[in-house]
Parts: C-alpha cells; structure tokens; sequence
C-alpha cells in the first residue's frame, strides 16, 4: 500500500493517516522519524491507536512521537512543541494526521518566524498531494496565532492527486 506523500522540504513531508503495515516501507524508502498528529479515536475503531502506530515504526527502525492536535485549533505552544520535534529527530522526517493538512500547518508555523524551510521535491517513488479548503482554514488559524491578518478568502475543493 503506497501512502500519499507530500514532501515540503529536503528533511520534511507530511502525509494522511498511514497504517501500522505501511511503516516498514517508508523506513525502507529513506524515512528516519515519523510524528502522528491525530488524537487517538478521531476516526472511530478503524483508525490505528497511537500505540499500534509507535510499535510498527519502533520495529521499523524509525524514532516516533506523538503529537496530537485538533483541527482549526492548534496553539502556538503546539507549534514551539512541533519545532522541538523538528530539531530534534533524525531527518527525514514524516508527519501524518488524518489528511495531512494539521502537519503541514504545524510545520508552516514552526518555521513562520526562522524560514529554515527548503523545498524540494517530492520523492519519485510515493505520490505528490495537494489539500485545498481546510488548508485555507488553517492558515487563518495561524496566522491569527502569529498575530498575522488572515489572507481572506481561498479557492476551496477537492484534493488533487498528482504524479
């Protein structure tokens, strides 16, 4: 099963819920940390617990931490939280919540004030992804949280899956 990855920078990609049997692969592509950012029982008994998640990427030779936030309210001391994580774990990094999108903003926020982002890529073997819509929501939600006016209205729809 080939997850969604996005990669935003040369140490760091963001994708949607990954499943216990997926993390083997990702350690084989190159990953050497993985951050969950979905609490525990959002998606109800399918979703794997974060426990299930830590077991498969610890015997997958990855370093793992758990870093839930609710969508649209994430705070600045998550973001200092999720930079702590940033410096701290071995790189590559991939971060996953439920589409990705609450990764990615904690990145964007981690990084808002020290621009260390370099973009590159995405990785040939695994899918580029781009999220519309809740993404604009929660770039107003940081930008509020950075003391940043919100950028208004965005184009909303449908996720697009590239190649």
């Amino acid at each position: 099963m080939d997850p969604c990855i996005t990669r935003i920078s040369n140490d760091f990609s963001t994708a949607p819920q990954l499943q216990p049997t997926q993390l083997a692969e990702l350690a084989a592509g190159g990953f050497k940390s993985v951050i969950n950012n979905r609490p525990d029982g959002e998606g109800g008994a399918a979703q794997p617990t974060s426990a299930a998640i830590e077991s498969a990427t610890t015997s997958s030779g990855l370093e793992y931490a758990y870093l839930p936030v609710v969508l649209g309210k994430i705070t600045a001391d998550e973001a200092e939280a999720f930079a702590r994580l940033l410096e701290r774990l071995p790189k590559p990094i991939l971060a996953f919540c439920r589409t990705g999108t609450r990764a990615a903003t904690l990145y964007k926020m981690a990084n808002a004030e020290v621009g260390t982002a370099t973009p590159s890529p995405a990785f040939p073997q695994f899918h580029r992804t781009a999220t519309f819509g809740m993404a604009a929501q929660n770039q107003d939600a940081s930008d509020r949280l950075l003391g940043r006016p919100a950028q208004g209205p965005r184009m909303a729809g449908p996720s697009l899956n590239m190649i």
